[in-house]
């Protein structure tokens, strides 16, 4: 329940848990009245819903990530998934020769189908949120566990040789050379997104963390981007939607850290104390005006 409270896609991990139930009980109804207590559970997640219920307002539009542009299917969906999203962001295509290997093969594990039922749980997310997992690459985490555990699964499959096959001698380099290779070319993908193409706002934020209050709120304008917001270490928010004067009297922004000196900001100075301005970056205090008005 508080995966569903969290994520309510984590209804996908019902199949298998339903799979580990049937094996443990030989049965799927009657439930046993060892398991009644669960029903427990239910109670915050039924709260929850009967509240959110009355603000739709708060329920962001969610059905156009099912196939909301009509991907399903299409083969630009298949080449989204498995050659971009497995073949280059996620697995690559060592790791996902892996994966495979590991999905195909079924060695002498004594989980029986249960993780086979996790990874076909996966797939049907993958179709269901067609639209959600084309568009978005974040929405891939909720299969990140069964494509690390079968990618894991071909390693071992490949270190143990596959009898009838080919032999130990031929697998073992590979399981050694598709493991480093995984991660090798994952990480050449990757290692951009955690570039910081602007320093300024590392210096900014480090700054505006030691002169401003630890429970001021901010506005730190950055396109939208909250990575600038994050570096101030507070709250508050990472674009200027109305009137700094309407911020800081709505929603008590009370400071201004801005790294370009644009219009607003330019506004924002003269009109207000600025406690700090360099080249690369001005903090404002909106509560102190230079004119004295409020």
């Amino acid at each position: 329940m508080a995966a569903f409270l969290t994520k309510p896609t984590a209804i996908f991990y019902l199949l298998p848990l339903i799979y580990s139930y049937y094996q443990k009980e030989k049965r799927l109804w009657p439930i046993s009245k060892r398991y009644w207590w669960l029903v427990l559970g239910l109670i915050p997640f039924a709260f929850w819903r009967i509240w959110i219920e009355q603000h739709p307002e708060g329920i962001p539009a969610e059905t156009w990530l099912l196939n909301g542009n009509g991907i399903r299917f299409k083969p630009i969906f298949w080449d989204w998934i498995f050659q971009d999203r497995f073949g280059r962001e996620i697995l690559t295509v060592f790791g996902s020769v892996l994966f495979f290997i590991g999905l195909l093969f079924r060695p002498n594990f004594k989980e029986g189908w249960f993780l086979h039922l996790l990874a076909f749980s996966s797939i049907l997310y993958l179709l269901i949120f067609a639209t959600g997992n084309v568009q978005h690459d974040y929405y891939q985490i909720l299969i990140i566990p069964a494509l690390s555990i079968f990618a894991a699964r071909g390693v071992v499959i490949l270190l143990e040789g596959i009898p009838n096959f080919i032999g130990r001698i031929f697998t073992i380099p590979l399981a050694i050379l598709f493991f480093i290779m995984m991660f090798y070319t994952g990480w050449n993908q990757v290692k951009g997104l955690y570039q910081i193409n602007n320093p300024a706002i590392v210096e900014a934020g480090k700054v505006a963390d030691q002169i401003l209050p630890k429970d001021a709120l901010v506005v730190a304008p950055y396109n939208g981007d909250t990575s600038f917001l994050y570096q101030t270490n507070r709250a508050g928010f990472a674009f200027i939607p109305l009137p700094l004067a309407q911020l800081r009297d709505q929603f008590n922004i009370h400071y201004l850290v801005s790294v370009a000196k644009d219009q607003q900001t330019q506004e924002a100075m003269n009109k207000y104390q600025v406690l700090v301005n360099t080249d690369k970056y001005v903090i404002v205090d909106l509560t102190k005006s230079m004119n004295g008005d409020k």
